[in-house]
């Protein structure tokens, strides 16, 4: 059986899907931790209430292939989404990476971008991301872990 790799975070109240090994600029970008990335990002990036953020990124504004693999796409919709980012309000890395992060990580001050990715996909769609495995096109690789998760929410 293959190891996989995306993480489930249990919160004090709520659970999340995040990367394990970290994606981007000198990161593992593990198979299926960038699978996750790119599956999220599409789903951010797809939705109408960020249509305008879509229509102003060019061809970084088109769906990216959820292959697993870490390319100038992947990268460039990650750095769109940490710009999109800046206004949120929001503390947050934004360093064109998307890093695992621990359940205590809001007592440090400063969010991450995976967390950020969530939670703006929890607003946009009304479910955590390991309840989207019932959307069309959600990644087989990460089904497993995304079962875990709704286990342990």
């Amino acid at each position: 059986m293959e190891n996989i790799m995306v993480k489930v975070i249990k919160g004090r109240d709520s659970v999340h899907l995040g990367v394990s090994l970290g994606v981007g600029p000198g990161r593992a970008n593990n198979i299926d931790d960038v699978t996750l990335v790119q599956y999220m990002l599409n789903l951010w990036l797809q939705h109408p209430e960020t249509a305008l953020v879509k229509s102003n990124a060019g061809d970084r504004g088109k769906p990216l292939a959820t292959d697993g693999i870490i390319g100038p796409k992947t990268k460039a919709q990650i750095l769109l989404f940490q710009e999109d980012q800046k206004y949120s309000g929001f503390s947050f890395i934004c360093d064109g990476r998307m890093d695992r992060y621990d359940s205590d990580f809001a007592s440090k001050r400063i969010y991450y971008s995976m967390y950020l990715l969530h939670i703006s996909l929890m607003a946009l769609h009304g479910v955590p991301v390991h309840e989207m495995r019932y959307f069309p096109g959600f990644p087989k690789r990460i089904l497993a872990m995304a079962r875990r998760a709704s286990q342990a929410a």
